[in-house]
């Protein structure tokens, strides 16, 4: 991810004549817990043209730059030849046509019913409540490791802890 964000950088300085950085931090980038909360991101990140106001529902079809129309209608061209459908996908139907019809009706109430929560993406744990729950209280036992660990090494002198982070 780091590789990719530099090039990005370097491209988009390059392309507008300017220098520095581009983005302020790395991206985050949450666990997702289940099949069901695997969709709702997908399906957060489709409608993000539409909620650009960049395309509709109706023309997202052909819109370049989505996955829409390999998953909604099986096109597959230079942007949408690489894509692997995730197990979620797989199971809307026994046929690519049937999968193809399901995602469309399911993507049509996704949009239609709420175009997706903006606090998505600044969660650490996207799921049920109960894994987010055990995946929280794991993370504090692994930060409270992380800062145990961090004093002694600062207790006894180490000059290389400095440059380790906590867990995230």
């Amino acid at each position: 991810m780091r590789v990719t964000n530099g090039l990005f950088g370097l491209r988009f300085n390059k392309k507008l004549r300017r220098t520095g950085k581009v983005a302020n931090e790395r991206p985050k980038t949450p666990l997702i817990g289940d099949s069901e909360s695997q969709m709702r991101v997908h399906f957060y990140i489709e409608a993000n043209p539409i909620r650009a106001n960049i395309t509709t529902l109706e023309k997202l079809r052909f819109f370049k730059w989505s996955s829409y129309r390999f998953y909604a209608y099986g096109i597959i061209d230079g942007f949408t030849r690489s894509l692997t459908p995730p197990q979620w996908y797989i199971e809307l139907g026994k046929s690519d046509n049937d999968r193809q019809v399901r995602y469309r009706k399911l993507f049509r109430n996704y949009v239609q019913t709420k175009i997706g929560d903006p606090k998505l993406f600044f969660m650490k744990f996207i799921g049920a409540p109960a894994w987010i729950a055990l995946e929280e209280s794991r993370l504090k036992v692994l930060q409270r490791e992380f800062a145990l660990r961090l004093q002694q090494a600062l207790d006894f002198g180490d000059p290389d802890i400095s440059q380790t982070a906590p867990p995230q």
